[in-house]
């Protein structure tokens, strides 16, 4: 009876391994999908800008949801063999100048400059892609400051949609003899959350607007698909 129940046991948590690799894995796109489909290069820059203060200023939450999806994949290393969600080589991003001009202003702190390829499926088959790559949604370890989601399909229109959250590093007082009170709770930093869908057009650069994190993104379609 015992050898029985370890038996049940152990097949009992190979399945539930088995279940939670699946829903770590990449969905599947079949062959004849991947070459039916037109194929597009995804660009973006996540960027922040100024808060809105006084009459402007906006609550953030604390410590919201993280974001969530039901198909989630992370982006493969380039050089993959031209697989679906490759990242691009730094050579092969287009808005270089436009990251370039974010880094030297003032005014703006460019946070990510990533592209990928992949095709464009219909909104059923296509994953939210896990951004930064070093992300994975489904580990317990902790997150960057900047994290998120990035879904891009195709249906009668090219669609994009964005669900980003961004806390910033906490920034220790500027006097050296400025010290909290042990009364005093550590300081809380809030977490600006960015949800957003948009149509896109192919070639054009697109921005995401948002109080306190921008999107700029380019879809190309890719030649020869």
């Amino acid at each position: 009876h015992t050898a029985l129940e370890n038996i049940q046991k152990a097949s009992d948590e190979l399945w539930a391994a088995l279940d939670i690799l699946g829903e770590n894995l990449p969905p599947a796109i079949s062959e004849s999908a991947q070459s039916a489909a037109d194929w597009y290069e995804i660009e973006i820059i996540v960027f922040r800008q100024p808060e809105p203060t006084g009459a402007n200023a906006e609550l953030h939450p604390v410590d919201p949801p993280p974001p969530e999806a039901s198909q989630v994949v992370s982006l493969r290393q380039p050089g993959a063999g031209g697989v679906p969600y490759e990242m691009l080589r730094s050579g092969d991003l287009k808005l270089g100048g436009v990251y370039e001009s974010l880094e030297q202003s003032e005014r703006y702190e460019p946070l990510l400059h990533i592209g990928w390829r992949q095709p464009g499926v219909g909104e059923s088959a296509a994953a939210s892609v896990a951004i930064p790559p070093e992300w994975q949604p489904w580990s317990q370890a902790q997150r960057p400051p900047l994290h998120g989601l990035v879904r891009f399909h195709k249906e009668r229109y090219l669609h994009l949609a964005v669900d980003l959250r961004y806390q910033p590093p906490t920034v220790a007082p500027d006097e050296p003899d400025m010290a909290f009170d042990e009364a005093m709770t550590d300081i809380v930093t809030p977490t600006y959350v960015h949800q957003q869908s948009r149509r896109l057009r192919t070639g054009e650069l697109h921005y995401l607007d948002h109080p306190t994190l921008g999107v700029l993104v380019e879809v190309r379609q890719v030649d020869g698909n």
